[in-house]
């Protein structure tokens, strides 16, 4: 999980970002951790490789299961009852 910096419900952090990424596009973040907020957060590309991200956090009253599911896309399979038999999935989770 990225280490944001909050200012009451605005928050900023660097994320690392792919070369031919627009120099601005909106991507998602879901806390993960109590209080489990959402964001649609500003991405700008500002140098080689790093990005600012820029967003403000809206609260959800989710469980940490829900966030946790949201965060991930999850299908419904217990985390702690996996026999290995799951192919690896890989999921999109900013847009």
């Amino acid at each position: 999980m990225a280490d944001t910096h909050d200012v009451g419900p605005l928050f900023w952090h660097v994320v690392g970002i792919n070369r031919g990424t627009p120099l601005v596009h909106r991507a998602s973040s879901i806390e993960i951790q109590h209080p489990f907020r959402v964001a649609r957060p500003l991405v700008l590309h500002l140098w080689p490789g790093k990005g600012l991200v820029l967003g403000v956090w809206r609260r959800t009253g989710w469980s940490e299961e829900e966030a946790l599911r949201a965060a991930t896309q999850a299908v419904d399979v217990d985390p702690l009852d996996l026999d290995g038999h799951l192919e690896p999935r890989y999921y999109r989770v900013s847009q």
